[in-house]
Protein backbone atom coordinates (compact mmCIF):
# COMPACT_ATOMS: atom_id res chain seq x y z
CA UNK A 1 0.00 0.00 0.00
CA UNK A 2 1.32 3.42 -0.94
CA UNK A 3 2.16 6.12 1.98
CA UNK A 4 -0.77 8.66 2.31
CA UNK A 5 1.31 12.07 2.90
CA UNK A 6 -0.78 15.44 3.51
CA UNK A 7 0.32 18.89 2.83
CA UNK A 8 0.63 21.08 5.37
CA UNK A 9 -2.39 23.54 4.55
CA UNK A 10 -4.39 20.14 3.73
CA UNK A 11 -4.34 19.42 6.91
CA UNK A 12 -4.65 23.12 8.16
CA UNK A 13 -8.00 23.12 5.60
CA UNK A 14 -9.25 20.01 8.08
CA UNK A 15 -8.87 21.18 11.00
CA UNK A 16 -10.46 24.80 10.05
CA UNK A 17 -13.55 22.95 8.72
CA UNK A 18 -13.64 20.65 11.47
CA UNK A 19 -13.44 23.54 13.83
CA UNK A 20 -16.08 25.31 11.78
CA UNK A 21 -18.24 22.75 11.92
CA UNK A 22 -17.92 22.37 15.75
CA UNK A 23 -18.86 25.56 16.26
CA UNK A 24 -21.94 25.58 14.45
CA UNK A 25 -23.35 22.38 15.39
CA UNK A 26 -21.98 19.83 18.21
CA UNK A 27 -20.31 16.87 17.40
CA UNK A 28 -21.04 17.63 13.14
CA UNK A 29 -17.23 19.03 12.73
CA UNK A 30 -16.35 15.38 14.44
CA UNK A 31 -18.77 13.58 11.46
CA UNK A 32 -17.00 15.49 9.10
CA UNK A 33 -13.44 14.38 10.37
CA UNK A 34 -14.54 10.41 10.63
CA UNK A 35 -15.69 11.11 6.70
CA UNK A 36 -12.17 12.73 5.86
CA UNK A 37 -10.73 9.26 7.50
CA UNK A 38 -12.82 7.10 5.69
CA UNK A 39 -11.92 8.66 2.22
CA UNK A 40 -8.74 8.47 2.88
CA UNK A 41 -8.62 4.76 3.85
CA UNK A 42 -10.97 4.66 0.25
CA UNK A 43 -7.74 6.22 -1.28
CA UNK A 44 -5.33 4.25 0.68
CA UNK A 45 -6.33 0.93 -0.93
CA UNK A 46 -7.87 2.22 -4.71
CA UNK A 47 -6.00 5.32 -5.48
CA UNK A 48 -6.98 5.06 -9.05
CA UNK A 49 -10.38 4.68 -8.46
CA UNK A 50 -11.69 8.43 -9.06
CA UNK A 51 -11.17 10.30 -12.23
CA UNK A 52 -8.56 12.62 -12.89
CA UNK A 53 -9.18 16.21 -12.33
CA UNK A 54 -6.75 18.43 -13.26
CA UNK A 55 -3.43 17.46 -15.06
CA UNK A 56 -2.30 14.34 -13.21
CA UNK A 57 -4.56 15.09 -10.24
CA UNK A 58 -7.12 13.51 -8.68
CA UNK A 59 -10.41 14.55 -6.72
CA UNK A 60 -12.42 11.99 -3.77
CA UNK A 61 -15.80 14.55 -3.06
CA UNK A 62 -17.30 13.88 -0.24
CA UNK A 63 -20.78 12.53 0.52
CA UNK A 64 -22.35 14.35 3.46
CA UNK A 65 -19.93 18.01 2.94
CA UNK A 66 -19.10 19.70 0.49
CA UNK A 67 -15.67 19.27 -0.01
CA UNK A 68 -13.08 17.32 -2.13
CA UNK A 69 -9.81 16.01 -1.91
CA UNK A 70 -7.34 16.62 -3.87
CA UNK A 71 -4.72 14.08 -4.32
CA UNK A 72 -1.95 12.93 -6.73
CA UNK A 73 -0.10 9.62 -6.73
CA UNK A 74 3.80 8.33 -7.27
CA UNK A 75 5.04 5.53 -7.35
CA UNK A 76 5.34 4.91 -3.44
CA UNK A 77 2.94 7.48 -2.45
CA UNK A 78 -0.42 9.44 -1.97
CA UNK A 79 0.11 12.98 -1.96
CA UNK A 80 -2.73 15.12 -0.53
CA UNK A 81 -2.48 18.34 -1.99
CA UNK A 82 -5.70 19.81 -0.75
CA UNK A 83 -9.27 19.84 1.42
CA UNK A 84 -11.23 22.16 -0.76
CA UNK A 85 -14.26 23.54 -0.46
CA UNK A 86 -16.21 22.67 -3.73
CA UNK A 87 -17.89 26.27 -3.74
CA UNK A 88 -15.19 28.63 -2.83
CA UNK A 89 -11.71 29.70 -5.19
CA UNK A 90 -11.13 26.91 -7.59
CA UNK A 91 -7.86 25.82 -7.72
CA UNK A 92 -5.92 28.02 -5.19
CA UNK A 93 -3.88 24.85 -4.22
CA UNK A 94 -2.14 25.07 -8.11
CA UNK A 95 0.73 26.93 -6.25
CA UNK A 96 1.46 23.43 -3.78
CA UNK A 97 2.10 21.39 -6.94
CA UNK A 98 5.85 22.40 -6.95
Amino acid sequence: MKRLLLHPSSLEEIIQAKNFYNSKVDGLGTKLFEEVNRAFKHIERTPETWPIYNSNLRRFILKRFFFAIVYRTTKDTIQIIAFMHQHRIPFYWKKRLS
